[in-house]
Order: C-alpha cells, then structure tokens, then sequence
C-alpha cells in the first residue's frame, strides 16, 4: 500500500488493508519515512529518532477497543543496526506500538537493559521481558485467548516466550499509536528502526492459526530464518516452506 510513495518520502497516510478502514494518519511533529526497497524488497516504514520523534497514530477511529474480548496482535519490525542503546544512553525505551497514552493499556516496547535490548509487552496486569535482540528482524506477537491465569501468551519469532495473567478490560477507546507512544502532538520513547507489518485480530488465533500466520509474514518479509525451534526438537512447521505447500486443492 505504500508503493505509490517516493523513496524516502514522508508517510502521511498508511492505508488499513483489511477492509475496516483503520487507517493510520494523525498529526505528529514528524512523519516516518518510507523505504521502497526494504526488507525482502518490500516497501517499510522507517522511523529515526534522532531529530524529532517520528510517529504516526488513528485520529477518527480507534483499533483497540477489544472491550472483554480476545486479541492477537502481531507486528513485524526491524530494529536500527546503530543507535545509542549503550549504556551511556540513559534509560532510553523504544516503542514500536502502543494502544495508550499513560501505560493504560497496552505497548510494545524495547526496554534498554544495560547493553542490551529486550522486547517487552505492557498489559494492565503484565510486564513482561522476551528474549533479547540485537539489531534483527523481529515477529513479535501477542494472544489472548481468556483472562484467567496463563492464558496470554507472547511469542517471539514463532517461540513461545512466556505466558501471563492480562485482563485488563479495553473498553476505553484508546488511540492507535505507531512508532512512540503519549499523543501525536507530543509523542516520546521513539522508535529507531523500521516497521514491516502490523496485524490486529479482534479475537484470539488457534496454534495452527498462528502458525500459518507466521508462515505467511516468513515468506513474505523473509523471516523464515528466524523462526526457531519451539523446543529442543522439532523446528517450526514453515521455517523452510510456505504455507501453502503440501497443500491439495479439490
């Protein structure tokens, strides 16, 4: 949806393309930039901090009010290969999303830890650490499938990091932000990288769902490699084919 742009042109407008027109706008104090040929040679969206907080957001309309329902939320990012993640850095965080403005509901962030960074989910009830990254290519996902103990669970290239308690009641519209979180107008905790795709399904996903969806963003974006054993044995069902295959038409 972002091949009519120029290179390197500012992303004002970043068309839902499920049909429900969640589309992305807003009016930050900087655009994001977009990347024709990015990852897999696909365009990206590229946010750079280093100037002004690039971020984008909902403005009429609101994706997150999942009310009591389940959720999956999955995103597909890149994060910069330099930037002042070291310890001299101070306490600096990265968004790449967030359904908030005050931590209310939910983000997803990279946590600076000494020298290493971590992606980290914030429900109501949960934060949680994943396991650390290091200037790669991430599918990071989250599910809801109840609230009772246990049944939110956070994956991380197809592995399955930790599950948690997250009931936190989404009934509140809250806006959509994309690269920051706080407001359009005064965004902070800036993302310094590039951001594939963002999938949000008002419901939880089946194992099998979730697998062919990280089947699907794999042979899209070119993660397969990352796709990992879930354990110790057996290797993700489409680390090295697409979803498709195998499959027999009748």
């Amino acid at each position: 949806s972002l091949s009519n742009l120029t290179d390197g042109a500012d992303v004002n407008f970043w068309a839902d393309e499920s049909g429900n027109g969640f589309h992305v706008d807003g009016a930050p104090s900087k655009f994001p930039d977009v990347v024709l040929l990015g990852q897999n040679n696909l365009p990206v969206v590229e946010f750079d901090r280093s100037n002004a907080t690039e971020c984008m957001s909902t403005t009429a309309t609101t994706v997150t009010d999942f009310r009591e329902e389940n959720f999956h939320m999955c995103v597909v990012f890149k994060t910069a290969s330099t930037g002042d993640m070291s310890a001299s850095a101070g306490n600096r965080q990265e968004t790449v999303y967030a359904g908030n403005i005050d931590n209310s509901a939910f983000e997803v962030r990279i946590p600076k830890h000494a020298s290493t960074r971590n992606v980290r989910f914030f429900g109501n009830k949960e934060n949680t650490d994943n396991e650390e990254i290091a200037n790669n290519l991430v599918v990071h996902a989250v599910n809801r499938s109840g609230t009772a103990d246990n049944q939110s669970s956070i994956f991380l290239n197809g592995k399955e990091e930790q599950t948690f308690h997250e009931d936190y009641d989404y009934i509140d519209p809250h806006t959509l932000m994309i690269g920051a979180v706080g407001t359009a107008a005064s965004p902070n905790n800036g993302l310094n990288g590039q951001i594939c795709e963002i999938v949000f399904y008002a419901d939880s996903l089946t194992d099998d769902e979730r697998v062919l969806l990280e089947g699907y963003l794999a042979q899209k974006w070119g993660t397969d490699a990352l796709l990992r054993a879930k354990d110790g044995d057996d290797d993700h069902v489409y680390e090295s084919k697409k979803p498709l295959d195998g499959i027999t038409l009748l």
